[in-house]
């Protein structure tokens, strides 16, 4: 059965410490599948239906798997395997989640030309940081997002990060293109990731927030270019949804993931200079401010800009941290400015591949940004006052 199954994967519910979507494909439809999951150590095991969702992409047929556990106790220990008849898979740790403080890996556009250059880096940050139980990409996880190639690369280069953390992943504006590259509706990352529910019904899985630990993380979806032609709205909702969910959160950190970053470099405007506020850093900046977000990381421009605080529009004492993370992948886009306004800290010129680590405890948030041969090119920490 093993032999059968393809990219096991276990992703973030609005609470992982109770609850946790697992995943899984295969090129086979497969009949009166179960999972199977128990205490460690125990006997007393239950069983789950495991639904299935159609994709084909490239002419491939894809069955992909779920199967959503609920009422986990966060200081237990669970296991499960995947049934089907008289097989089964061997059994296999649900991840635990360490609620005083834990570990992420932070990754973004990983999209590639060889998927082998995504590999390296995932897997070396994996080996470098074992007790990792956090992952996300943010975004433009392949070139194209109905291409099945690219996809099946980019799911091997992730499997042992897969494997070994929880995964949140974060639309991009490359999961909305079609094989012509013209605008589409992000089929294939919708059927790949399944995600916690917002409350919408035209934009349900577009966005979403979960509480992990000490951190509040409201994953936003700021495609608005690719998407209102098709599906208009999606700004206005989703503005209204953040003021709701913002406000009742009560853990001691709120981060922010979103792909699109909030300032302009790459065309010099005659009024507002080389490098200035965009639209995406118009329609959330202010939100942000009032709602009190602490970190607010983004990608989509492939390089590695620290902005430190940025409050009302400009450089700050307070307001929240924003950080451009870089990429992953082998798409590099070189000779991007560096902004002497807003750019406190930038990667080594010209820039390669990165990838981060957020360490989060209820008083303290540390990110470090490292170059994939494990150097240190920025070390940051953010703190309550107790």
């Amino acid at each position: 059965l093993k032999l059968l199954l393809q990219i096991l994967q276990q992703l973030v519910t609005r609470d992982p410490a109770h609850s946790r979507i697992l995943m899984f494909q295969s090129d086979k439809l497969l009949k009166d599948l179960q999972l199977e999951y128990r205490k460690t150590g125990t006997l007393d095991s239950r069983f789950l239906p495991i639904a299935y969702r159609y994709l084909e992409q490239e002419s491939m047929p894809q069955f992909i798997y779920h199967c959503e556990l609920s009422a986990l106790l966060p200081d237990a220990r669970y296991e499960f395997r995947i049934l089907s008849g008289e097989r089964a898979t061997d059994w296999q740790p649900v991840i635990p989640v360490h609620e005083d403080s834990f570990q992420m890996l932070i990754f973004c556009d990983s999209q590639c030309v060889d998927y082998d250059v995504w590999r390296e880096v995932a897997e070396a940050a994996c080996h470098r940081h074992p007790a990792a139980e956090l992952s996300t990409v943010i975004g433009d996880f392949t070139d194209n997002g109905q291409s099945f190639y690219q996809w099946q690369g980019w799911f091997q280069g992730a499997e042992r990060l897969l494997s070994s953390t929880i995964f949140a992943p974060v639309m991009g504006n490359h999961e909305c293109y079609d094989l012509k590259w013209q605008m589409c509706l992000p089929e294939g990352y919708l059927a790949y990731f399944r995600h916690p529910a917002n409350g919408s019904l035209r934009f349900n899985e577009y966005y979403y927030s979960f509480d992990y630990g000490p951190v509040h993380f409201i994953v936003l979806n700021n495609q608005f270019d690719e998407l209102d032609g098709i599906r208009p709205g999606l700004l206005r909702e989703q503005l209204a949804w953040l003021q709701r969910d913002a406000e009742k959160n009560r853990l001691p950190w709120k981060v922010v993931l979103m792909h699109k970053d909030v300032i302009h470099y790459e065309y010099p405007d005659p009024v507002k200079g080389p490098c200035y506020i965009n639209d995406i850093g118009e329609a959330f900046m202010g939100a942000f401010d009032a709602l009190g977000i602490d970190l607010v990381l983004t990608g989509h421009l492939h390089i590695y800009r620290n902005r430190h605080h940025i409050f009302a529009g400009k450089p700050a004492d307070r307001g929240p941290v924003y950080v451009l993370c870089g990429l992953a992948g082998d798409q590099r886009y070189p000779g991007i400015r560096i902004d002497p306004v807003f750019d406190k800290v930038t990667a080594p010129q010209p820039e390669t591949d990165n990838y981060l680590t957020l360490d989060a405890a209820s008083d303290t948030l540390r990110l470090r940004c490292y170059l994939p041969d494990g150097t240190v090119i920025d070390d940051m920490t953010l703190s309550h006052a107790r």
